[in-house]
């Protein structure tokens, strides 16, 4: 079996600034965690190379986070490219390694 959410070690907690809107985190979880499949009916969403899954915790009701855990077999080609588009982007308050969702709460 493959671990899943909080047993994954190696992971990035995303903090987005308080100012963002949902639709600008959609468009980050579309463009940054997701990558787009050429399907022959269309085009589907998966997650980007390196990433099995993604969730958002809720923390607290003024503070939005992505909870992003690395694939086990994820290169680490694969994990800076997802660091450096999450540094690079604009929305982002602080991105976090390997910690929990939970400890993102200790921190505010």
């Amino acid at each position: 079996m493959r671990p899943i959410g909080s047993e994954m070690k190696q992971r990035i907690v995303i903090v987005f600034k308080k100012e963002v809107s949902q639709e600008e985190i959609h468009r980050f979880d579309e463009n940054i965690l997701r990558k787009k499949v050429t399907q022959p009916n269309g085009v589907l969403l998966a997650f980007a190379d390196g990433i099995c899954n993604f969730s958002y915790p809720q923390i607290s009701p003024e503070v939005t986070i992505v909870d992003v855990p690395f694939c086990a077999n994820a290169t680490e080609e694969q994990k800076q490219e997802i660091r450096d588009e999450v540094m690079s982007s604009q929305i982002i308050d602080t991105a976090l390694e390997d910690v929990s969702p939970g400890e993102v709460r200790k921190l505010k």
